[in-house]
């Protein structure tokens, strides 16, 4: 569970999807009692999103938030098969932080970098 409250954050494990527990060790009534929350070859994963605030245009949100929705045709495709939008961005961090590493100041400490091979 994510929370986010200004510059608070906490980041908690939730409770488990049944959809991920064997039936047999369910309770006695849950099948019933989840029916509405079921979907067929997602059970009950779901994710749920609460934004709280003043002044907020919802329609807009909600519309916003809708346009970043999978169709059911994109749910079908292999997850390789997305352009991942922040790739570049991850790629360019990470050479930055190996060049970084590498060309570091050597002044403070008495060991260099080398290829062991």
């Amino acid at each position: 569970i994510l929370s986010l409250a200004g510059r608070a954050a906490t980041l908690l494990p939730g409770p488990l999807w049944w959809a991920s527990i064997d039936r047999s060790e369910w309770p006695a009534g849950l099948e019933q009692a989840i029916e509405p929350l079921w979907i067929d070859g997602q059970g009950d994963r779901q994710n749920e999103l609460v934004i709280i605030g003043r002044g907020m245009d919802d329609v807009q949100i909600i519309k916003a938030l809708e346009a970043c929705l999978l169709t059911s045709e994109e749910l079908k495709q292999p997850w390789d098969s997305f352009k991942d939008p922040f790739l570049s961005d991850w790629l360019r961090q990470e050479e930055a932080a190996v060049l970084e590493l590498n060309n570091h100041n050597h002044d403070h400490h008495d060991h260099d970098h080398c290829d062991s091979s």
